[in-house]
């Protein structure tokens, strides 16, 4: 499938989508290459705008992952290969990011103070993913994951 047919889809599939549910959102569709030695390929993001899409986001983000996974299973399920799907909403996970970003660098200052290990609360693999992330670039720490899902949460250490 072209990029431009894969682009298309997904604005008419999620068009369907939100007139189903009947909320007004505006829908941008983008293809994101990813480098060469990445197993993926590309990643098919959707981007919704619009007022009052707070129920789409949910409680942390709730509702938005279950958008995303019930977009991609109806996305996917004609085609052969699989298309990585990911939709955002008024830009949420960006911020969602750059919080978490924020939650890392307190942690870290956290740490260094006390020089004993903070531990976070809980979170979900992505949103752990961006705390090991950020914090692997510095050597004064080093992080784990702990506890069982959905409760498993980050621990920063002090590196030895």
């Amino acid at each position: 499938m072209t990029t431009d047919s894969l682009k298309n889809k997904a604005e008419q599939l999620m068009g369907e989508f939100l007139q189903e549910l009947g909320i007004p959102a505006e829908v941008s569709v983008e293809i994101v290459e990813l480098e060469e030695d990445d197993k993926e390929g590309s990643i098919l993001k959707i981007h919704l705008q619009g007022d009052e899409l707070g129920d789409l986001i949910g409680y942390q983000g709730k509702n938005l992952e279950a958008l995303q996974v019930l977009f991609s299973m109806a996305f996917n399920q004609e085609d052969e290969e699989y298309t990585k799907v990911v939709v955002d909403v008024n830009s949420y996970r960006k911020k969602r990011e750059e919080y978490l970003e924020s939650v890392a660098e307190r942690a870290l200052m956290d740490v260094a103070q006390s020089g004993q290990s903070v531990a976070l609360p809980p979170m979900k693999p992505s949103e752990r993913r961006v705390i090991h992330v950020v914090l692997k670039k510095d050597e004064t720490v080093e992080t784990s994951s702990e506890g069982e899902e959905p409760e498993r949460y980050v621990v920063v250490h002090p590196k030895k």
